[in-house]
Protein backbone atom coordinates (compact mmCIF):
# COMPACT_ATOMS: atom_id res chain seq x y z
CA UNK A 1 0.00 0.00 0.00
CA UNK A 2 1.22 3.29 -0.97
CA UNK A 3 1.73 6.20 1.35
CA UNK A 4 -1.09 8.09 -0.24
CA UNK A 5 -3.48 5.22 0.31
CA UNK A 6 -2.36 4.94 3.91
CA UNK A 7 -3.04 8.59 4.43
CA UNK A 8 -6.52 8.36 2.93
CA UNK A 9 -7.29 5.34 5.06
CA UNK A 10 -6.13 7.16 8.17
CA UNK A 11 -8.24 10.25 7.30
CA UNK A 12 -11.36 8.09 6.90
CA UNK A 13 -10.80 6.48 10.28
CA UNK A 14 -10.32 9.90 11.85
CA UNK A 15 -13.53 11.24 10.38
CA UNK A 16 -15.40 8.21 11.69
CA UNK A 17 -14.00 8.68 15.15
CA UNK A 18 -14.92 12.35 15.18
CA UNK A 19 -18.46 11.60 14.04
CA UNK A 20 -18.83 8.94 16.73
CA UNK A 21 -17.56 11.31 19.38
CA UNK A 22 -19.98 13.95 18.17
CA UNK A 23 -22.82 11.49 18.38
CA UNK A 24 -21.81 10.43 21.87
CA UNK A 25 -21.42 14.03 22.98
CA UNK A 26 -24.86 14.90 21.62
CA UNK A 27 -26.34 11.90 23.35
CA UNK A 28 -24.72 12.82 26.61
CA UNK A 29 -25.98 16.39 26.24
CA UNK A 30 -29.45 15.10 25.54
CA UNK A 31 -29.35 12.90 28.65
CA UNK A 32 -28.19 15.83 30.75
CA UNK A 33 -30.95 18.05 29.27
CA UNK A 34 -33.55 15.42 29.94
CA UNK A 35 -32.32 15.08 33.51
CA UNK A 36 -32.47 18.82 34.03
CA UNK A 37 -35.95 19.01 32.57
CA UNK A 38 -37.24 16.21 34.69
CA UNK A 39 -35.74 17.71 37.86
CA UNK A 40 -37.15 21.18 37.14
CA UNK A 41 -40.65 19.83 36.50
CA UNK A 42 -40.38 17.88 39.74
CA UNK A 43 -39.76 21.02 41.79
CA UNK A 44 -42.51 22.95 40.01
CA UNK A 45 -44.99 20.16 40.65
CA UNK A 46 -44.27 20.26 44.37
CA UNK A 47 -44.85 24.03 44.48
CA UNK A 48 -48.03 23.80 42.50
CA UNK A 49 -49.24 20.97 44.74
CA UNK A 50 -48.71 23.14 47.85
CA UNK A 51 -50.54 26.06 46.22
CA UNK A 52 -53.44 23.82 45.29
CA UNK A 53 -53.57 22.44 48.85
CA UNK A 54 -53.73 25.97 50.30
CA UNK A 55 -56.43 27.02 47.86
CA UNK A 56 -58.40 23.89 48.66
CA UNK A 57 -58.18 24.61 52.39
CA UNK A 58 -59.30 28.22 51.79
CA UNK A 59 -62.21 27.01 49.70
CA UNK A 60 -63.22 24.54 52.43
CA UNK A 61 -63.17 27.36 55.01
CA UNK A 62 -65.30 29.55 52.74
CA UNK A 63 -67.70 26.67 52.20
CA UNK A 64 -67.99 26.20 55.97
CA UNK A 65 -68.60 29.92 56.46
CA UNK A 66 -71.17 29.93 53.71
CA UNK A 67 -72.91 26.92 55.27
CA UNK A 68 -72.98 28.80 58.62
CA UNK A 69 -74.47 31.84 56.90
CA UNK A 70 -77.05 29.68 55.19
CA UNK A 71 -77.95 28.07 58.51
CA UNK A 72 -78.24 31.47 60.25
CA UNK A 73 -80.32 32.81 57.39
CA UNK A 74 -82.55 29.78 57.62
CA UNK A 75 -83.03 30.39 61.36
CA UNK A 76 -83.85 34.07 60.73
CA UNK A 77 -86.34 33.11 58.07
CA UNK A 78 -87.93 30.74 60.54
CA UNK A 79 -88.13 33.50 63.18
CA UNK A 80 -89.54 35.94 60.63
CA UNK A 81 -92.21 33.44 59.67
CA UNK A 82 -93.04 32.95 63.36
CA UNK A 83 -93.27 36.72 63.93
CA UNK A 84 -95.40 37.06 60.83
CA UNK A 85 -97.79 34.47 62.21
CA UNK A 86 -97.94 36.30 65.55
CA UNK A 87 -98.58 39.63 63.81
CA UNK A 88 -101.34 38.09 61.77
CA UNK A 89 -102.89 36.74 64.95
CA UNK A 90 -102.59 40.12 66.70
CA UNK A 91 -104.03 41.88 63.67
CA UNK A 92 -107.04 39.62 63.71
CA UNK A 93 -107.47 40.21 67.46
CA UNK A 94 -107.17 43.99 66.97
CA UNK A 95 -109.74 43.94 64.22
CA UNK A 96 -112.13 42.07 66.51
CA UNK A 97 -111.53 44.65 69.30
CA UNK A 98 -112.08 47.56 66.87
CA UNK A 99 -115.28 46.00 65.65
CA UNK A 100 -116.45 45.63 69.26
CA UNK A 101 -115.54 49.27 69.98
CA UNK A 102 -117.40 50.43 66.90
CA UNK A 103 -120.48 48.57 68.12
CA UNK A 104 -120.18 50.11 71.59
CA UNK A 105 -119.63 53.57 70.12
CA UNK A 106 -122.72 53.25 67.95
CA UNK A 107 -124.69 52.07 70.98
CA UNK A 108 -123.41 55.01 73.05
CA UNK A 109 -124.36 57.45 70.32
CA UNK A 110 -127.85 56.03 70.26
CA UNK A 111 -128.09 56.31 74.05
CA UNK A 112 -126.80 59.91 73.95
CA UNK A 113 -129.32 60.81 71.29
CA UNK A 114 -132.11 59.27 73.36
CA UNK A 115 -130.87 61.10 76.47
CA UNK A 116 -130.73 64.43 74.63
CA UNK A 117 -134.29 63.91 73.42
CA UNK A 118 -135.37 63.15 76.98
CA UNK A 119 -133.61 66.28 78.29
CA UNK A 120 -135.17 68.43 75.59
CA UNK A 121 -138.59 67.09 76.51
CA UNK A 122 -138.20 68.11 80.18
CA UNK A 123 -139.74 71.45 81.02
CA UNK A 124 -137.31 73.52 83.09
CA UNK A 125 -138.51 75.94 85.68
CA UNK A 126 -136.68 79.22 86.01
CA UNK A 127 -135.47 80.03 89.52
CA UNK A 128 -136.00 83.55 90.72
CA UNK A 129 -133.09 85.17 92.51
CA UNK A 130 -134.13 87.56 95.25
CA UNK A 131 -131.14 89.77 94.51
CA UNK A 132 -130.59 90.97 90.97
CA UNK A 133 -126.99 91.14 89.82
CA UNK A 134 -124.45 89.89 87.30
CA UNK A 135 -123.71 86.77 89.35
CA UNK A 136 -125.07 83.43 88.20
CA UNK A 137 -127.47 80.96 89.79
CA UNK A 138 -127.22 78.66 92.78
CA UNK A 139 -124.88 76.23 91.03
CA UNK A 140 -122.19 78.88 90.43
CA UNK A 141 -120.07 78.41 93.54
CA UNK A 142 -116.62 79.95 93.86
CA UNK A 143 -113.76 77.62 94.75
CA UNK A 144 -115.94 75.57 97.08
CA UNK A 145 -117.44 78.60 98.88
CA UNK A 146 -121.05 77.72 99.58
CA UNK A 147 -123.37 80.01 101.53
CA UNK A 148 -125.09 77.90 104.15
CA UNK A 149 -126.25 77.88 107.76
CA UNK A 150 -129.46 78.70 109.65
CA UNK A 151 -128.33 82.24 110.59
CA UNK A 152 -125.93 83.91 108.17
CA UNK A 153 -124.22 87.23 108.92
CA UNK A 154 -122.44 89.15 106.13
CA UNK A 155 -119.77 91.69 107.18
CA UNK A 156 -118.81 94.32 104.59
CA UNK A 157 -115.58 96.27 105.09
CA UNK A 158 -116.18 99.89 104.01
CA UNK A 159 -112.82 101.35 105.07
CA UNK A 160 -110.82 103.69 102.82
CA UNK A 161 -108.59 100.91 101.47
CA UNK A 162 -111.63 99.25 99.84
CA UNK A 163 -111.37 101.77 97.00
CA UNK A 164 -108.18 100.47 95.35
CA UNK A 165 -105.45 97.83 95.42
CA UNK A 166 -102.46 100.19 95.25
CA UNK A 167 -101.80 102.48 98.23
CA UNK A 168 -101.13 105.49 96.01
CA UNK A 169 -104.59 105.07 94.49
CA UNK A 170 -106.12 104.69 97.95
CA UNK A 171 -104.64 108.07 98.96
CA UNK A 172 -105.91 109.60 95.73
CA UNK A 173 -109.45 108.42 96.47
CA UNK A 174 -109.18 109.70 100.06
CA UNK A 175 -108.74 113.27 98.87
CA UNK A 176 -111.33 112.84 96.12
CA UNK A 177 -115.07 113.30 96.28
CA UNK A 178 -117.61 110.89 97.77
CA UNK A 179 -118.87 110.15 94.25
CA UNK A 180 -115.36 109.13 93.15
CA UNK A 181 -114.98 106.80 96.15
CA UNK A 182 -118.36 105.26 95.49
CA UNK A 183 -117.46 104.61 91.85
CA UNK A 184 -114.09 103.04 92.63
CA UNK A 185 -113.82 99.65 90.85
CA UNK A 186 -112.69 97.77 93.96
CA UNK A 187 -115.59 99.14 96.03
CA UNK A 188 -118.09 98.24 93.32
CA UNK A 189 -116.59 94.76 93.26
CA UNK A 190 -117.05 94.47 97.04
CA UNK A 191 -120.72 95.35 96.73
CA UNK A 192 -121.14 92.82 93.90
CA UNK A 193 -119.60 90.24 96.22
CA UNK A 194 -122.28 90.99 98.82
CA UNK A 195 -124.93 90.53 96.10
CA UNK A 196 -123.30 87.24 95.14
CA UNK A 197 -123.49 86.03 98.73
CA UNK A 198 -127.09 87.19 99.21
CA UNK A 199 -128.06 85.49 95.97
CA UNK A 200 -126.99 82.16 97.47
CA UNK A 201 -128.50 82.38 100.95
CA UNK A 202 -130.89 79.43 101.38
CA UNK A 203 -134.56 80.40 101.50
CA UNK A 204 -134.95 78.81 104.90
CA UNK A 205 -132.01 80.76 106.39
CA UNK A 206 -132.08 84.10 108.19
CA UNK A 207 -129.58 86.76 107.16
CA UNK A 208 -128.11 89.91 108.72
CA UNK A 209 -125.82 92.51 107.14
CA UNK A 210 -123.20 94.66 108.92
CA UNK A 211 -121.11 97.41 107.33
CA UNK A 212 -118.01 98.56 109.19
CA UNK A 213 -115.08 100.94 108.95
CA UNK A 214 -114.12 102.93 112.07
CA UNK A 215 -117.67 102.30 113.32
CA UNK A 216 -120.00 99.38 112.58
CA UNK A 217 -123.62 99.62 111.48
CA UNK A 218 -126.26 96.87 111.39
CA UNK A 219 -127.62 97.54 107.90
CA UNK A 220 -130.41 94.97 108.19
CA UNK A 221 -132.00 96.53 111.26
CA UNK A 222 -135.71 97.29 111.16
CA UNK A 223 -138.08 99.52 113.14
CA UNK A 224 -139.56 96.40 114.71
CA UNK A 225 -138.01 93.04 115.44
CA UNK A 226 -134.34 92.07 115.42
CA UNK A 227 -131.72 92.35 112.71
CA UNK A 228 -132.52 88.95 111.15
CA UNK A 229 -134.71 88.63 108.05
CA UNK A 230 -135.36 86.17 105.24
CA UNK A 231 -134.82 86.94 101.59
CA UNK A 232 -138.50 86.37 100.91
CA UNK A 233 -139.21 89.53 102.96
CA UNK A 234 -138.98 91.89 100.01
CA UNK A 235 -139.33 95.13 102.00
CA UNK A 236 -136.51 94.22 104.42
CA UNK A 237 -134.29 93.08 101.57
CA UNK A 238 -134.89 96.28 99.58
CA UNK A 239 -134.19 98.49 102.60
CA UNK A 240 -130.98 96.56 103.42
CA UNK A 241 -129.68 96.81 99.84
CA UNK A 242 -130.42 100.53 99.83
CA UNK A 243 -128.28 100.98 102.94
CA UNK A 244 -125.49 98.98 101.33
CA UNK A 245 -125.69 101.18 98.25
CA UNK A 246 -125.55 104.31 100.40
CA UNK A 247 -122.25 103.30 102.06
CA UNK A 248 -119.20 105.35 101.13
CA UNK A 249 -115.73 103.88 101.79
CA UNK A 250 -113.57 105.80 104.25
CA UNK A 251 -111.81 105.63 107.60
CA UNK A 252 -109.93 102.85 109.40
CA UNK A 253 -110.74 99.12 109.56
CA UNK A 254 -112.34 98.24 112.92
CA UNK A 255 -113.29 94.56 112.62
CA UNK A 256 -113.89 94.32 116.36
CA UNK A 257 -116.69 96.86 116.00
CA UNK A 258 -118.40 94.53 113.50
CA UNK A 259 -118.26 91.66 115.99
CA UNK A 260 -119.71 93.94 118.65
CA UNK A 261 -122.70 94.51 116.36
CA UNK A 262 -123.02 90.75 115.83
CA UNK A 263 -123.10 90.30 119.60
CA UNK A 264 -126.31 92.38 119.66
CA UNK A 265 -128.11 89.90 117.42
CA UNK A 266 -130.42 87.43 119.09
CA UNK A 267 -130.14 84.58 118.43
CA UNK A 268 -126.41 84.63 117.63
CA UNK A 269 -125.18 83.93 114.08
CA UNK A 270 -123.99 80.46 113.12
CA UNK A 271 -122.08 81.40 109.95
CA UNK A 272 -120.23 84.62 109.15
CA UNK A 273 -119.03 85.78 105.70
CA UNK A 274 -116.49 88.60 105.86
CA UNK A 275 -115.74 90.72 102.76
CA UNK A 276 -112.54 92.68 103.40
CA UNK A 277 -109.13 93.47 101.93
CA UNK A 278 -106.82 93.33 104.94
CA UNK A 279 -106.20 93.16 108.65
CA UNK A 280 -107.64 95.69 111.12
CA UNK A 281 -106.08 99.12 111.54
CA UNK A 282 -108.09 99.95 114.65
CA UNK A 283 -109.42 98.11 117.72
CA UNK A 284 -112.32 99.53 119.74
CA UNK A 285 -111.27 101.25 122.96
CA UNK A 286 -107.54 100.65 122.49
CA UNK A 287 -104.82 102.99 121.22
CA UNK A 288 -102.72 101.94 118.26
CA UNK A 289 -99.46 101.83 120.19
CA UNK A 290 -97.61 100.20 117.32
CA UNK A 291 -98.67 102.84 114.75
CA UNK A 292 -96.47 105.75 113.76
CA UNK A 293 -98.68 108.71 112.98
CA UNK A 294 -101.03 108.11 110.07
CA UNK A 295 -99.09 105.08 108.81
CA UNK A 296 -99.35 101.53 110.09
CA UNK A 297 -97.08 98.60 109.31
CA UNK A 298 -98.20 95.06 108.45
CA UNK A 299 -96.68 93.88 111.74
CA UNK A 300 -98.79 96.43 113.61
CA UNK A 301 -101.92 95.30 111.80
CA UNK A 302 -101.12 91.71 112.73
CA UNK A 303 -100.83 92.69 116.38
CA UNK A 304 -104.19 94.49 116.23
CA UNK A 305 -105.72 91.40 114.62
CA UNK A 306 -104.40 89.25 117.46
CA UNK A 307 -105.89 91.69 120.01
CA UNK A 308 -109.22 91.58 118.18
CA UNK A 309 -109.41 87.78 118.05
CA UNK A 310 -108.62 87.53 121.76
CA UNK A 311 -111.46 89.97 122.50
CA UNK A 312 -114.05 88.01 120.49
CA UNK A 313 -112.77 84.47 121.06
CA UNK A 314 -116.02 83.43 122.74
CA UNK A 315 -118.02 84.50 119.70
CA UNK A 316 -115.61 82.78 117.34
CA UNK A 317 -115.94 79.53 119.28
CA UNK A 318 -119.63 79.23 118.34
CA UNK A 319 -119.62 80.21 114.67
CA UNK A 320 -118.06 79.34 111.31
CA UNK A 321 -115.93 82.13 109.84
CA UNK A 322 -115.58 82.50 106.06
CA UNK A 323 -113.46 85.23 104.45
CA UNK A 324 -113.48 86.73 100.95
CA UNK A 325 -110.16 88.60 100.83
CA UNK A 326 -109.75 91.27 98.15
CA UNK A 327 -106.20 92.39 97.24
CA UNK A 328 -104.37 95.26 98.96
CA UNK A 329 -100.75 96.30 98.45
CA UNK A 330 -98.44 95.85 101.43
CA UNK A 331 -100.67 93.80 103.74
CA UNK A 332 -98.70 90.57 103.31
CA UNK A 333 -99.82 89.01 106.60
CA UNK A 334 -103.56 89.20 105.88
CA UNK A 335 -103.99 86.02 103.85
CA UNK A 336 -102.18 83.81 106.37
CA UNK A 337 -103.96 85.34 109.37
CA UNK A 338 -107.44 85.04 107.88
CA UNK A 339 -106.66 81.55 106.62
CA UNK A 340 -105.79 80.43 110.14
CA UNK A 341 -108.93 82.07 111.51
CA UNK A 342 -111.15 80.37 108.92
CA UNK A 343 -109.57 76.95 109.44
CA UNK A 344 -109.82 77.26 113.22
CA UNK A 345 -113.58 77.84 112.96
CA UNK A 346 -114.23 75.26 110.21
CA UNK A 347 -114.68 77.89 107.49
CA UNK A 348 -112.96 78.87 104.26
CA UNK A 349 -110.76 81.76 103.15
CA UNK A 350 -110.61 82.63 99.44
CA UNK A 351 -108.85 85.32 97.44
CA UNK A 352 -110.80 85.41 94.16
CA UNK A 353 -109.42 86.58 90.80
CA UNK A 354 -110.05 90.14 89.64
CA UNK A 355 -112.61 88.92 87.09
CA UNK A 356 -114.94 87.73 89.88
CA UNK A 357 -117.76 88.27 90.47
Amino acid sequence: MSKRERLQAARQNSDFNLSFLDIMACGLGAVILIFLLVKHNDDRGVVESELLSNQLETLENEVQQFRALVEASSQRNSQIKKLGSQLDSQSESSQRVLASLDDRLAQQRNENAALNEAIDSIETKETTDFVEGPAGGEDNYLLGLKVEGPRIAILLDSSASMTAEQLVDVFRYKVGSAEERDGAPKWQRAKRTVQWLLNRVPRSSSVALVGFSEQADLLSRATTGDGWFKLAEADRLTATLSRVDALRPGGATNLQGAFEELAKLSPAPTNVYLVTDGLPTKVSGRPRRCARGATITPECRLNLFADMTRSVRRQLASLQMNVVLLPLEGDWAASNAYWNLAVATGGLMISPPRSWP
